[in-house]
Protein backbone atom coordinates (compact mmCIF):
# COMPACT_ATOMS: atom_id res chain seq x y z
CA UNK A 1 0.00 0.00 0.00
CA UNK A 2 2.62 2.44 0.95
CA UNK A 3 4.70 1.86 -2.19
CA UNK A 4 1.79 2.36 -4.55
CA UNK A 5 0.86 5.62 -2.82
CA UNK A 6 4.35 6.90 -3.26
CA UNK A 7 4.23 6.02 -6.89
CA UNK A 8 0.92 7.75 -7.31
CA UNK A 9 2.20 10.89 -5.60
CA UNK A 10 5.17 11.00 -7.96
CA UNK A 11 3.12 10.69 -11.09
CA UNK A 12 0.66 13.46 -10.12
CA UNK A 13 3.38 16.10 -9.41
CA UNK A 14 4.41 18.95 -11.84
CA UNK A 15 6.07 17.75 -15.05
CA UNK A 16 9.75 18.71 -15.55
CA UNK A 17 10.58 21.65 -17.96
CA UNK A 18 11.59 20.67 -21.47
CA UNK A 19 12.66 22.65 -24.60
CA UNK A 20 9.91 23.31 -27.10
CA UNK A 21 9.57 21.25 -30.14
CA UNK A 22 12.48 21.65 -32.59
CA UNK A 23 10.06 22.81 -35.24
CA UNK A 24 9.53 26.06 -33.27
CA UNK A 25 13.22 27.07 -33.68
CA UNK A 26 13.15 26.38 -37.37
CA UNK A 27 10.22 28.76 -37.89
CA UNK A 28 11.50 31.78 -35.85
CA UNK A 29 15.31 31.63 -36.23
CA UNK A 30 16.25 31.31 -39.92
CA UNK A 31 19.94 30.80 -40.65
CA UNK A 32 21.91 34.12 -41.08
CA UNK A 33 19.68 36.35 -38.95
CA UNK A 34 22.49 37.44 -36.62
CA UNK A 35 25.10 38.42 -39.27
CA UNK A 36 22.49 40.25 -41.34
CA UNK A 37 21.33 42.21 -38.32
CA UNK A 38 24.90 43.11 -37.38
CA UNK A 39 25.75 44.23 -40.92
CA UNK A 40 22.65 46.43 -41.21
CA UNK A 41 23.34 48.07 -37.87
CA UNK A 42 26.97 48.74 -38.81
CA UNK A 43 25.98 50.29 -42.15
CA UNK A 44 23.41 52.53 -40.50
CA UNK A 45 25.92 53.79 -37.92
CA UNK A 46 28.53 54.40 -40.65
CA UNK A 47 26.08 56.52 -42.66
CA UNK A 48 25.14 58.62 -39.65
CA UNK A 49 28.74 59.15 -38.51
CA UNK A 50 29.96 59.88 -42.06
CA UNK A 51 27.21 62.43 -42.56
CA UNK A 52 28.17 64.20 -39.34
CA UNK A 53 31.84 64.32 -40.41
CA UNK A 54 30.98 65.80 -43.84
CA UNK A 55 28.70 68.39 -42.24
CA UNK A 56 31.51 69.36 -39.86
CA UNK A 57 34.01 69.78 -42.70
CA UNK A 58 31.53 71.90 -44.68
CA UNK A 59 30.89 74.20 -41.73
CA UNK A 60 34.60 74.48 -40.96
CA UNK A 61 35.28 75.68 -44.52
CA UNK A 62 33.41 78.92 -43.72
CA UNK A 63 35.80 79.73 -40.86
CA UNK A 64 39.14 78.48 -42.22
CA UNK A 65 39.43 79.79 -45.78
CA UNK A 66 42.90 79.75 -47.40
CA UNK A 67 44.49 83.20 -47.54
CA UNK A 68 45.50 83.37 -51.20
CA UNK A 69 46.95 86.63 -52.43
CA UNK A 70 45.70 87.62 -55.87
CA UNK A 71 48.55 88.84 -58.08
CA UNK A 72 48.13 92.30 -59.54
CA UNK A 73 48.44 92.11 -63.25
CA UNK A 74 46.43 93.46 -66.22
CA UNK A 75 43.09 93.61 -68.05
CA UNK A 76 40.59 93.23 -70.83
CA UNK A 77 36.88 93.69 -71.66
CA UNK A 78 34.21 91.52 -73.12
CA UNK A 79 33.91 93.34 -76.42
CA UNK A 80 36.36 94.73 -78.91
CA UNK A 81 36.67 98.45 -78.94
CA UNK A 82 39.41 100.73 -77.83
CA UNK A 83 40.88 98.98 -74.88
CA UNK A 84 38.46 98.04 -72.18
CA UNK A 85 34.86 97.06 -72.04
CA UNK A 86 32.06 95.04 -70.63
CA UNK A 87 30.05 92.22 -72.03
CA UNK A 88 28.62 94.68 -74.48
CA UNK A 89 31.69 96.72 -75.29
CA UNK A 90 35.47 96.91 -75.33
CA UNK A 91 38.23 99.43 -75.22
CA UNK A 92 41.61 99.64 -76.88
CA UNK A 93 43.50 96.79 -75.40
CA UNK A 94 42.33 93.77 -73.50
CA UNK A 95 43.47 91.12 -71.14
CA UNK A 96 45.54 90.16 -68.19
CA UNK A 97 47.14 87.01 -66.93
CA UNK A 98 49.87 85.01 -65.36
CA UNK A 99 52.06 82.77 -67.43
CA UNK A 100 52.35 80.11 -64.79
CA UNK A 101 48.83 78.93 -65.39
CA UNK A 102 49.64 78.10 -68.99
CA UNK A 103 51.91 75.25 -67.93
CA UNK A 104 51.18 72.12 -69.85
CA UNK A 105 48.99 73.95 -72.36
CA UNK A 106 49.88 74.40 -75.97
CA UNK A 107 50.35 78.07 -76.96
CA UNK A 108 47.43 79.44 -78.95
CA UNK A 109 47.17 82.05 -81.65
CA UNK A 110 45.79 85.44 -80.70
CA UNK A 111 42.04 85.42 -81.18
CA UNK A 112 41.75 81.63 -80.74
CA UNK A 113 41.61 81.61 -76.93
CA UNK A 114 39.01 79.52 -75.16
CA UNK A 115 36.06 81.67 -74.12
CA UNK A 116 34.91 81.86 -70.52
CA UNK A 117 31.36 80.71 -69.67
CA UNK A 118 28.95 83.50 -70.56
CA UNK A 119 31.64 85.47 -72.41
CA UNK A 120 30.57 87.01 -75.68
CA UNK A 121 32.34 86.38 -78.96
CA UNK A 122 34.63 89.31 -79.69
CA UNK A 123 34.71 90.62 -83.22
CA UNK A 124 37.67 92.69 -84.43
CA UNK A 125 37.19 96.43 -84.78
CA UNK A 126 36.73 97.92 -88.26
CA UNK A 127 39.88 98.77 -90.17
CA UNK A 128 41.01 102.41 -90.36
CA UNK A 129 39.63 104.38 -93.28
CA UNK A 130 41.76 106.61 -95.51
CA UNK A 131 40.93 109.78 -93.56
CA UNK A 132 41.99 108.19 -90.26
CA UNK A 133 45.20 106.85 -91.81
CA UNK A 134 46.02 110.28 -93.24
CA UNK A 135 45.58 111.94 -89.82
CA UNK A 136 48.07 109.51 -88.28
CA UNK A 137 50.57 110.12 -91.08
CA UNK A 138 50.36 113.87 -90.50
CA UNK A 139 51.06 113.56 -86.77
CA UNK A 140 53.69 110.79 -86.66
CA UNK A 141 57.05 109.99 -88.12
CA UNK A 142 56.58 107.80 -91.27
CA UNK A 143 57.97 104.65 -89.63
CA UNK A 144 55.74 105.00 -86.56
CA UNK A 145 52.72 106.02 -88.63
CA UNK A 146 53.15 102.77 -90.57
CA UNK A 147 53.41 100.84 -87.31
CA UNK A 148 50.11 102.30 -86.08
CA UNK A 149 48.22 101.96 -89.35
CA UNK A 150 49.32 98.37 -90.00
CA UNK A 151 48.68 97.18 -86.46
CA UNK A 152 45.64 94.90 -86.08
CA UNK A 153 45.06 95.42 -82.36
CA UNK A 154 41.95 97.19 -81.11
CA UNK A 155 44.13 99.47 -79.00
CA UNK A 156 46.08 100.73 -82.02
CA UNK A 157 42.87 101.38 -83.95
CA UNK A 158 41.32 103.30 -81.05
CA UNK A 159 44.57 105.23 -80.61
CA UNK A 160 44.53 106.22 -84.31
CA UNK A 161 40.90 107.38 -84.06
CA UNK A 162 41.50 109.57 -81.01
CA UNK A 163 41.73 113.33 -81.47
CA UNK A 164 45.26 114.42 -82.33
CA UNK A 165 45.21 117.01 -79.54
CA UNK A 166 44.44 114.30 -76.98
CA UNK A 167 47.15 111.97 -78.30
CA UNK A 168 49.76 114.70 -77.87
CA UNK A 169 48.68 115.32 -74.26
CA UNK A 170 48.67 111.62 -73.36
CA UNK A 171 52.24 110.87 -74.41
CA UNK A 172 54.00 108.13 -72.42
CA UNK A 173 57.74 108.57 -71.93
CA UNK A 174 60.50 105.99 -71.70
CA UNK A 175 62.24 108.22 -69.16
CA UNK A 176 63.12 111.90 -68.79
CA UNK A 177 62.14 113.76 -72.00
CA UNK A 178 65.00 114.01 -74.45
CA UNK A 179 65.52 117.42 -76.00
CA UNK A 180 67.05 118.02 -79.40
CA UNK A 181 70.08 120.31 -79.28
CA UNK A 182 69.57 122.09 -82.58
CA UNK A 183 72.21 122.53 -85.25
CA UNK A 184 73.50 124.68 -88.05
CA UNK A 185 71.55 122.61 -90.53
CA UNK A 186 67.95 121.52 -90.30
CA UNK A 187 67.38 118.89 -87.65
CA UNK A 188 70.80 118.41 -86.09
CA UNK A 189 74.13 119.74 -84.84
CA UNK A 190 74.90 121.98 -81.88
CA UNK A 191 74.00 125.42 -83.08
CA UNK A 192 70.80 127.39 -83.55
CA UNK A 193 69.03 125.03 -85.90
CA UNK A 194 65.47 125.00 -87.19
CA UNK A 195 64.50 121.55 -86.03
CA UNK A 196 61.99 120.67 -83.29
CA UNK A 197 61.85 117.83 -80.85
CA UNK A 198 58.29 116.77 -80.08
CA UNK A 199 56.96 113.98 -77.97
CA UNK A 200 58.57 112.47 -74.87
CA UNK A 201 61.99 111.09 -75.40
CA UNK A 202 62.01 111.28 -79.18
CA UNK A 203 64.99 113.55 -79.63
CA UNK A 204 64.14 113.78 -83.34
CA UNK A 205 63.98 117.09 -85.12
CA UNK A 206 61.37 116.18 -87.72
CA UNK A 207 58.48 118.09 -86.17
CA UNK A 208 56.50 114.84 -85.99
CA UNK A 209 55.89 112.61 -83.01
CA UNK A 210 57.58 109.24 -82.62
CA UNK A 211 56.40 106.34 -80.49
CA UNK A 212 58.28 105.45 -77.33
CA UNK A 213 58.91 101.80 -76.44
CA UNK A 214 56.21 101.92 -73.75
CA UNK A 215 53.70 103.28 -76.26
CA UNK A 216 54.52 100.47 -78.67
CA UNK A 217 53.86 97.94 -75.88
CA UNK A 218 50.59 99.67 -75.11
CA UNK A 219 49.49 99.43 -78.74
CA UNK A 220 50.25 95.70 -79.04
CA UNK A 221 48.62 94.73 -75.72
CA UNK A 222 45.03 93.60 -76.15
CA UNK A 223 43.23 93.94 -72.82
CA UNK A 224 39.92 92.18 -72.10
CA UNK A 225 37.75 92.88 -69.05
CA UNK A 226 35.36 89.99 -68.43
CA UNK A 227 32.51 92.20 -67.24
CA UNK A 228 28.81 91.63 -67.83
CA UNK A 229 27.65 95.15 -66.94
CA UNK A 230 28.89 98.63 -66.08
CA UNK A 231 29.15 97.95 -62.34
CA UNK A 232 31.40 94.90 -62.89
CA UNK A 233 33.52 96.81 -65.38
CA UNK A 234 34.07 99.65 -62.91
CA UNK A 235 34.89 97.20 -60.10
CA UNK A 236 37.59 95.60 -62.26
CA UNK A 237 39.06 98.96 -63.21
CA UNK A 238 39.06 100.05 -59.58
CA UNK A 239 40.67 96.79 -58.42
CA UNK A 240 43.47 97.32 -60.93
CA UNK A 241 44.17 100.83 -59.66
CA UNK A 242 42.95 102.63 -62.79
CA UNK A 243 42.02 106.28 -63.07
CA UNK A 244 39.81 107.58 -65.87
CA UNK A 245 39.91 110.55 -68.21
CA UNK A 246 36.60 111.59 -69.77
CA UNK A 247 36.20 114.14 -72.59
CA UNK A 248 33.60 116.76 -71.66
CA UNK A 249 32.39 117.98 -74.99
CA UNK A 250 33.06 117.01 -78.58
CA UNK A 251 35.07 118.29 -81.49
CA UNK A 252 38.77 118.26 -82.31
CA UNK A 253 39.94 119.50 -78.92
CA UNK A 254 37.62 118.27 -76.11
CA UNK A 255 38.41 119.00 -72.48
CA UNK A 256 39.48 115.73 -70.81
CA UNK A 257 38.82 115.61 -67.06
CA UNK A 258 40.15 113.10 -64.52
CA UNK A 259 38.20 110.79 -62.19
CA UNK A 260 40.49 109.21 -59.58
CA UNK A 261 37.98 107.62 -57.19
CA UNK A 262 35.91 105.14 -59.19
CA UNK A 263 33.02 105.00 -56.74
CA UNK A 264 29.58 106.40 -57.38
CA UNK A 265 28.82 109.22 -57.38
CA UNK A 266 32.13 109.93 -59.10
CA UNK A 267 33.62 113.43 -59.14
CA UNK A 268 35.99 115.13 -61.55
CA UNK A 269 39.15 116.40 -59.91
CA UNK A 270 39.51 119.41 -62.20
CA UNK A 271 42.99 118.36 -63.38
CA UNK A 272 43.92 117.78 -67.00
CA UNK A 273 45.59 114.78 -68.58
CA UNK A 274 49.02 116.30 -69.28
CA UNK A 275 51.94 114.70 -67.47
CA UNK A 276 50.18 111.59 -66.17
CA UNK A 277 52.73 109.42 -68.01
CA UNK A 278 50.89 106.08 -67.66
CA UNK A 279 49.96 103.54 -70.28
CA UNK A 280 46.25 103.64 -71.03
CA UNK A 281 43.40 101.93 -72.84
CA UNK A 282 40.70 103.70 -74.77
CA UNK A 283 37.11 102.50 -74.67
CA UNK A 284 35.01 104.14 -77.36
CA UNK A 285 32.34 101.47 -77.62
CA UNK A 286 29.02 103.31 -77.11
CA UNK A 287 27.47 100.60 -74.91
CA UNK A 288 30.56 100.39 -72.72
CA UNK A 289 30.83 104.16 -72.33
CA UNK A 290 27.14 104.46 -71.47
CA UNK A 291 27.21 101.61 -68.94
CA UNK A 292 30.37 102.84 -67.18
CA UNK A 293 29.16 106.43 -66.98
CA UNK A 294 25.84 105.20 -65.55
CA UNK A 295 27.67 103.06 -62.96
CA UNK A 296 29.87 106.00 -61.94
CA UNK A 297 26.98 108.48 -61.93
CA UNK A 298 29.45 111.08 -63.19
CA UNK A 299 28.19 114.69 -63.62
CA UNK A 300 28.42 114.93 -67.40
CA UNK A 301 28.05 118.15 -69.30
CA UNK A 302 27.58 118.25 -73.02
CA UNK A 303 25.95 114.83 -73.29
CA UNK A 304 27.39 111.32 -73.34
CA UNK A 305 31.16 111.32 -74.03
CA UNK A 306 32.51 109.58 -77.12
CA UNK A 307 35.03 107.54 -75.10
CA UNK A 308 36.92 107.30 -71.86
CA UNK A 309 40.60 106.62 -71.23
CA UNK A 310 41.69 104.22 -68.47
CA UNK A 311 45.21 104.86 -67.09
CA UNK A 312 46.95 101.91 -65.42
CA UNK A 313 49.54 102.08 -62.60
CA UNK A 314 53.21 101.71 -63.51
CA UNK A 315 53.46 98.65 -61.21
CA UNK A 316 50.72 96.95 -63.20
CA UNK A 317 52.46 97.79 -66.47
CA UNK A 318 55.74 96.32 -65.18
CA UNK A 319 54.04 93.10 -64.11
CA UNK A 320 52.29 92.81 -67.47
CA UNK A 321 55.61 93.18 -69.24
CA UNK A 322 57.14 90.44 -67.06
CA UNK A 323 54.28 88.09 -67.91
CA UNK A 324 54.74 88.75 -71.60
CA UNK A 325 58.46 88.08 -71.41
CA UNK A 326 58.00 84.85 -69.40
CA UNK A 327 55.43 83.63 -71.89
CA UNK A 328 57.69 84.18 -74.89
CA UNK A 329 60.68 82.53 -73.21
CA UNK A 330 59.01 79.73 -71.23
CA UNK A 331 55.95 78.83 -73.30
CA UNK A 332 56.95 79.76 -76.86
CA UNK A 333 60.64 78.94 -76.18
CA UNK A 334 61.83 81.95 -78.18
CA UNK A 335 64.31 84.69 -77.49
CA UNK A 336 62.48 87.75 -76.21
CA UNK A 337 62.51 90.54 -78.79
CA UNK A 338 59.78 93.17 -78.43
CA UNK A 339 60.02 94.19 -82.08
CA UNK A 340 59.01 90.67 -83.12
CA UNK A 341 55.80 90.63 -81.07
CA UNK A 342 52.71 91.54 -83.06
CA UNK A 343 50.05 91.16 -80.38
CA UNK A 344 49.75 90.01 -76.77
CA UNK A 345 46.35 89.23 -75.30
CA UNK A 346 45.33 89.36 -71.66
CA UNK A 347 42.07 88.73 -69.87
CA UNK A 348 40.87 89.80 -66.41
CA UNK A 349 38.89 87.10 -64.61
CA UNK A 350 37.07 87.14 -61.24
CA UNK A 351 38.45 85.18 -58.28
CA UNK A 352 37.27 84.58 -54.72
CA UNK A 353 39.19 87.65 -53.53
CA UNK A 354 39.01 90.04 -56.45
CA UNK A 355 40.20 89.91 -60.05
CA UNK A 356 43.15 88.13 -61.59
CA UNK A 357 44.64 88.92 -65.02
CA UNK A 358 45.57 86.03 -67.29
CA UNK A 359 47.85 86.10 -70.32
CA UNK A 360 46.05 84.12 -73.02
CA UNK A 361 48.28 84.36 -76.09
CA UNK A 362 51.24 86.01 -77.80
CA UNK A 363 51.39 86.35 -81.57
CA UNK A 364 54.82 86.77 -83.12
CA UNK A 365 55.61 88.53 -86.38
Amino acid sequence: MSSSAATETKSTGPAPLAPPDEQFWERYSPHGEAPLSFTGSLALHALVIGGLILAGVYLASFFFRPDRKVPVEVVRVIDPAGGGGNSKGVAGGKGGGAVGQDKGKEPVEAGQEEQLPGEEKIEPRPELNNTEKAAVQVDFDPQDARYIVESKTDQAKAFARMEGSARSKLRVSDGPPAKGRGGDGEGGGKGPGKGKAEGPGTGKDTGKATLTQRERRMLRWHMIFTANNGDEYVKQLRALGAILAVPLGHGDNPNYQIIRDLRAPAKFTGEGVEGIDRIYWIDDKPNSVRDVMAALQAPLSGGMPSRFVAFMPKELEDELFKMERRYVEKVLHKKFDEDRIEETRFRVVPTARGYKPELTSVKMR
